[in-house]
């Protein structure tokens, strides 16, 4: 048997919208220095253009809307200064991701009305 892709998944969602959502990122094996190596030219091209350090996990909900300081540039400081340099970090990595020769991907999304328990045990169905 040998493997013929490589898969990250993640779920999303909210329970408060009936939201249920399932994103992925795949990658052929023999393909994974070439895709590593796109990251990492990615992650120094943020550090470089916006001081976004490589350690710096990129959560989009917390930095897209400025909640969070993803940069380690001290004079940000208004939210809307933070909002906007989120944007743009997540227009750049859009942007190279969706050019990628290497990495292809997918979600699946559903909507519920369930709530609670129900809402999760639904989550894990989906």
């Amino acid at each position: 048997m040998s493997i013929s892709r490589m898969i990250y998944m993640d779920d999303s969602g909210s329970e408060a919208s009936g939201t249920i959502v399932y994103g992925w990122i795949e990658c052929a094996p023999n393909r994974w220095r070439y895709g590593l190596r796109e990251l990492l030219e990615l992650r120094k091209q943020l550090y470089r253009d916006y001081q976004v350090p490589p350690s710096k996990e990129l959560h989009a909900t917390e930095f897209l809307n400025g909640r969070a300081r993803v940069s380690t540039n001290a004079s940000l400081q208004s939210s809307a200064q933070l909002k906007k340099l989120g944007q743009e970090v997540g227009e750049d990595c859009l942007r190279v991701l969706a050019s990628s020769s290497e990495f292809k991907f997918g979600s699946v999304y559903r909507s519920t009305a369930l709530r609670g328990r129900d809402y999760y045990e639904e989550k894990g169905r989906v």
